[in-house]
C-alpha cells in the first residue's frame, strides 16, 4: 500500500498518509463510511428542527385531539349537568348560574378523559396514515421511526401539560 519511495506518502496522491489514512486502505468499507459521515453531519446541520412532515403528522394528531377530547368532555358535561337541572327548576337559578355551575365540572372531565383521548388519537391518526400509504412514502424519503414518532411525543406532552 505504502511505496518505499515515499514511505508516508499515499501511493497514487503522493500525499502523507495517517493511521486513518492506513487504516481505510486496509479496510475499504472504513472508507466509505468516513467518505459520507462528514455530507451526513453537515446535512444533519443543515436539517431544521421541526420539519414540514412533524408540523403535518402533528396538526393531524392535534386537531383530532382536540375534536375528540372536546366531543368527550361535552357528552360528559351533558351527562353531569341533568343533575343541576333540579337546581334551575326547583330553586330558581338563572341559566347563566347553571352554566357557571356545570362548566367547573369540565376541567375534572379532562383531566380523566385527556390521557385516553390521545392514546386513541394517536392510533387512529398513525393508522390512517398507513392505511393511505403515507408512512411508507415517509419511511421511503429516509424519515427514521423516531422522527415519525416526533410529531406523537410532542402531542404527548402537550396532553401533560394541559392535563
Amino acid at each position: 500500500m505504502i511505496t518505499k519511495s515515499g514511505a508516508g506518502q499515499h501511493p497514487d496522491r503522493g500525499l502523507k498518509t495517517s493511521e486513518h489514512t492506513r487504516t481505510s486502505l486496509a479496510f475499504p468499507h472504513v472508507l466509505a463510511d468516513n467518505a459520507l459521515s462528514s455530507p451526513r453531519r453537515a446535512q444533519m446541520l443543515r436539517t431544521p428542527l421541526i420539519t414540514r412532515i412533524d408540523r403535518y403528522v402533528f396538526r393531524q394528531l392535534l386537531l383530532a385531539l382536540i375534536a375528540v377530547t372536546g366531543g368527550l368532555a361535552l357528552l360528559i358535561w351533558l351527562t353531569q349537568s341533568l343533575r343541576f337541572v333540579e337546581l334551575v327548576v326547583n330553586r330558581g337559578l338563572s341559566f347563566v348560574v347553571f352554566l357557571q355551575l356545570t362548566g367547573l365540572l369540565l376541567p375534572s372531565f379532562v383531566a380523566v378523559i385527556l390521557p385516553i383521548t390521545t392514546y386513541v388519537v394517536v392510533q387512529f391518526v398513525y393508522q390512517r396514515l398507513s392505511g393511505d400509504r403515507e408512512l411508507t412514502v415517509m419511511r421511503a424519503a429516509g424519515v427514521s421511526p423516531i422522527g415519525l414518532s416526533r410529531p406523537a411525543i410532542g402531542v404527548a406532552g402537550v396532553a401533560v401539560v394541559a392535563g
